[in-house]
This record gives C-alpha cells, structure tokens and sequence, in this order.
C-alpha cells in the first residue's frame, strides 16, 4: 500500500498541483511553512495540520490559537516531500548581513507610514468618542467654572470645548511611536535566494520509521492527525478535520516484536478511557502492512476503526 503510494510519479503529482510546490523551510531542525494560502491548502487537500507556532499580532501573549509559521513534524515533512508535493530550502542560510542601506531605508519609510496611518484613525476614533460625551464633558466644564468662581472670585471665562477636545487628542498620541502596532512582514526576497534542498535526505530510527508507517497507512484511509503527546500517544486520529471532529483514537505505536505488560494494556486503556476515546497499539507485521489493535472499556462507542 505504501510502495504504491511512493510509487506516484513526479509528472503526475506535477499535473495534479499546476506544476506549484509548496516550500518547506528547514530551521534548525524545524519544518517551517510561511505561506499562509499553503498553510489552507496543506489542510484542505493533503489533510495535514500542523502546528502554528506564531503568536496573533493582535493578542501576543495568548497560548490557545497560534499564527505563521506552521510548523510540521518531522513525519509529516517527509510524507509530503516523499510524494512531490512541498520543495525544500535550507532556512540557517539566510544572510544575516543583508540589511543594505537601501533596505533600511525602506524599513524606516514604511514604519513612517504605518505610524501617520495609525495616528489618523486612532484620532479619528477619540474625537468621535469626544464628540459623544460632549454633553456631559461640556457640563462638567461648566460646573468647575462655577466652583471656581465662587472659591476665588476669578471671572476667567471656561475652557471652550473644542480647546479641550484637541488637547486631550493630543495628549493620547503623544507616546503613540513607542507603542505602536507595527507590521511585520512574513516572507522576505532573502527567502527566494535561499538555496533549495534537493538532495535532502529524511533519516529514520526504528521508532521513527513505524511512526512514519502508521502515519502514511492512517492518512491513506482518510484520517487526519495531530501529535498526541499530551494524551501519552503518538498520534490523535480523527475522522475529519479537527475544526469540526473531536478525535477518535490515541494511536500508539509499538514494534511488533516488544512484549508490553498487563500494567501497561491497563494504563494505556484507562487514560484512553479518561478522555473518551479509544486506543490503537499499532505495529508493522512480517509482510511490512501496518496491523492494529484496538482497546477500549466497556460503554465507548466505536466506529469507522482503520482496516488492519
């Protein structure tokens, strides 16, 4: 099934994708996607989730939706790259000297720019905000002047609303360059002269090549997973995309030659049982297919179970 799979041409996958790879940038040792429209096309027509790692620009510090870059595990990478669908670059050669003065200088023109933008919306909004409470602004202008009067005698006329509006406009953007939102573009010309990776090679240990196994003969029949580390497995399996899917199956994989204890049959099953799911002990046999064996207690409710 795999050999079939692997067997695909390039010419064939060429045709298939309009001649257009995706470009996988390896970091020190990380898979990194920066394409946010491959990062929609990996999921919708290759199944393959990912992690985004980024922070949202809008809210940096949150830890429950990440942005760009997407990274891929190691299995994934090799997946695509085995079958034609991603192209390779060396990411650790980027040229961190390339920032030539004319670089900079754009640099520079565009944070100008972004900041003469931010500042007309931003007073654009609070002289709204000010124009809405001028009522009530414009009484309480009123009422101090009257206190004023009446403590010191001083028939200075008040403050007129509109001098007040454009001081406290202003004063709210004083700081406005130190604190400002500032657009970070995510692909650079430095990327397209990186050198790209034909002859990269993905090297597998033991473990890491069943994983590879499981996760191409699991992705064959239309599941899609994500790192199951969390659970105290190797992959989740869902039956969809995990947008509109809870998962499945904890796949765990072990070679098919390892003796694994009762003690371990029942901690497995019991943490599977905890979060409601089922467990998959996943192994190749003698004839190199993928077999697997299902485990869950009474009452969980099994369906679509990968063929073995």
């Amino acid at each position: 099934m795999l050999q079939e799979q692997a067997a695909i041409s390039s010419a064939e996958v060429d045709v298939e994708n309009c001649n257009y790879k995706m470009t996988i940038f390896i970091c020190n040792g990380q898979f990194l996607i920066w394409n946010a429209d491959d990062v929609l096309k990996l999921r919708q027509e290759h199944h393959i989730i990912g992690n985004c790692i980024g922070s949202l620009p809008w809210k940096p510090r949150q830890v429950i939706q990440g942005s760009l870059p997407l990274r891929l595990s190691k299995v994934e990478a090799a997946y695509l790259h085995e079958r034609g669908f991603v192209s390779l670059k060396d990411g650790n050669e980027i040229d961190k000297n390339n920032f030539t003065p004319s670089r900079k200088q754009e640099l520079k023109l565009s944070r100008m720019f972004q900041t003469t933008a931010q500042n007309t919306i931003l007073k654009e909004q609070k002289a709204t905000e000010l124009d809405n409470l001028a009522p009530t602004i414009i009484r309480g202008m009123a009422e101090k002047h009257k206190q004023r009067v009446e403590r010191t005698g001083d028939q200075v006329g008040s403050v007129k609303f509109d001098t007040f509006k454009e001081v406290e406009i202003n004063k709210t953007f004083s700081r406005l360059e130190e604190h400002q939102w500032l657009e970070m573009p995510l692909t650079s010309s430095s990327y397209d002269e990186l050198p790209g990776l034909t002859d990269y090679s993905f090297e597998f240990g033991e473990m890491e090549q069943l994983m590879y196994d499981v996760f191409c003969d699991l992705h064959h029949q239309g599941f899609y997973m994500t790192n199951a580390c969390k659970f105290g497995g190797d992959f989740l399996v869902y039956p969809g995309d995990p947008v509109a899917y809870h998962s499945f199956y904890i796949a765990v994989c072990v070679p098919q030659n390892k003796k694994i204890s009762g003690l371990e049959y029942s901690r497995y099953g019991r943490l599977a049982n905890t979060v409601r799911k089922t467990l998959l002990i996943c192994s190749k046999n003698d004839d190199g297919d993928v077999d697997y064996l299902s485990i869950s207690w009474t009452g969980i409710a099994q369906s679509e179970e990968p063929k073995s």
